[in-house]
């Protein structure tokens, strides 16, 4: 996958695409939050001002926000006036016994009674308009508080955007005025070997008479690819050596040489999942990498080991000839992972995220947690400037429930409770489903995300796989 030059993981293209969603999207949000602010302002219509909407049915749904604060407004006056009335009429009628005896034949009692409750009400009824007025226009307040800082958030963003667009750009154009000057690309195997980094002579004499012996360029390519890539599986560097067209018998033969020699100059880890002759074991198996062994232990088997690993002998072949010390690539990955077993299912999980247009890192920082609790992901994976955090099992690493509900509780904390597993096959996927289903009763909800390497690999051999598909459950 291209990486963008200045080191961003989103190229120019698609930074002006996010661009574009972004303001899309703004004015999205303030298109309904405008609505949601006129629909509140209609609510209150609906309440105090029925008869106006009896006369004009249509009046909601073509005034604007303005126009319904102004009808609350002048409704609101005009029970106040009509109050006023009450009230005034109340005190005139209350001077003089006769008014009130006229207008309820001889009841005064009941007529300030009546007019007293219908003040009450009136009262009641404008406090509560105030309120819910008071309430909507600090909504109101709000949404427009929260689109002024997202229109601003956004500016940020785009200012950014564009300075990171400027300056891909004039990178773009250097390199395409001056392509000459371009070092030409890197790869992970040298196809021929180069001139020695350290003179024949100032050699050890068991690495000069390995050099006089027949194959000793083909050694040290297998050397090379071994000690320079983070790929440390014996067929996938065996067939980084492969030409096309070529007889590849003796080179699929080769790490067991190199390991059963007098002086190996690498060994083999962990049993086995291809036959004696290195060539491919039957497609449908799983993943069977169990347990750590060395050599003789795979030899006794009838098969070398599949993880392989530079010899002390084969580290010093390695700078005499290179220059420059091997990256010891398994042993990186058994410093992290702690067995055989779990670094093949880790590299196999790497195939597949990159199959599926992934990212991967495969040396995650660890993350601190509260608690003086830390959570250490697997891998790292990223696609389209989204970033996911993995785990990789191959089966229940806890017996005691305690560090279980503890080992999810952090894996929850460090991913934003988006949890990503990928197991070896059905089984083991079913396991850690029913560790995680039981561990999240009564919690917050957490996103869970599972696979298998087994069938994924039998739905990529079928065609029927897609890159987006690869989870095969979600809950």
């Amino acid at each position: 996958m291209a990486t963008p030059l200045n080191g961003s993981a989103t190229p120019p293209r698609s930074c002006i695409n996010d661009l574009l969603q972004s303001s899309y999207d703004l004015r999205q949000v303030e298109k309904r939050r405008a609505e949601q602010s006129r629909q509140a302002l209609a609510n209150v219509v609906i309440q105090i001002c029925p008869d106006k909407l009896d006369r004009d049915r249509g009046f909601l749904e073509r005034a604007s926000a303005k126009e319904l604060a102004e009808m609350i407004i002048s409704a609101i006056a005009d029970q106040r006036d009509e109050l006023n009335w009450h009230r005034a009429r109340y005190l005139v009628s209350g001077q003089g016994a006769a008014a009130p005896a006229q207008a309820t034949g001889g009841k005064p009692a009941q007529a300030l009674t009546v007019i007293g409750k219908t003040e009450s009400l009136l009262r009641e009824d404008i406090e509560k308009c105030k309120d819910a007025l008071r309430n909507y226009e600090t909504q109101v307040q709000q949404l427009t508080q929260q689109l002024t800082t997202d229109r601003k958030q956004w500016q940020a963003e785009k200012a950014q955007l564009q300075a990171e667009k400027a300056h891909l750009q004039e990178q773009l154009n250097v390199f395409q005025l001056a392509p000459a000057t371009l070092a030409p690309a890197e790869t992970d195997v040298v196809p021929e070997l180069q001139a020695p980094a350290v003179n024949h002579e100032l050699w050890p004499d068991w690495l000069q008479e390995m050099e006089s012996a027949r194959g000793f360029n083909n050694i040290m390519r297998f050397i090379k690819v071994v000690g320079s890539t983070w790929e440390c599986r014996r067929q996938p560097l065996t067939l980084m050596l492969i030409k096309p067209g070529s007889d590849s018998g003796y080179l699929r033969a080769l790490p067991r040489v190199l390991a059963e020699s007098e002086r190996p100059l690498i060994v083999l880890h962990g049993v086995a999942d291809e036959d004696e002759e290195g060539d491919e074991a039957d497609e449908t198996r799983e993943v069977r990498v169990v347990g750590r062994a060395d050599a003789g232990a795979a030899r006794k088997k009838g098969r070398p080991g599949n993880l392989v690993a530079l010899t002390e002998e084969g580290r010093v072949a390695y700078q005499q000839i290179f220059g420059t010390p091997p990256l010891r690539a398994y042993e990186q990955y058994l410093a992290r992972h702690k067995s055989d077993q779990q670094i093949a299912l880790v590299l196999e999980a790497i195939d597949l995220l990159e199959w599926a247009g992934h990212t991967v890192e495969r040396f995650p920082s660890v993350v601190n947690l509260p608690g003086d609790h830390r959570f250490a992901p697997d891998l790292v994976a990223r696609k389209a400037g989204h970033e996911i955090a993995i785990e990789v099992e191959v089966g229940s690493a806890y017996y005691n429930p305690g560090d279980r509900e503890q080992k999810w509780q952090n894996v929850a904390a460090g991913t934003g409770r988006q949890i990503y597993v990928i197991t070896p096959n059905r089984e083991v996927m079913q396991i850690i489903q029913t560790e995680l289903m039981s561990w999240q009763v009564g919690k917050s909800e957490t996103r869970i995300h599972l696979t298998n390497i087994s069938e994924v690999r039998a739905r990529q051999r079928a065609g029927t796989l897609k890159a987006d598909d690869i989870w095969l459950r979600n809950r």
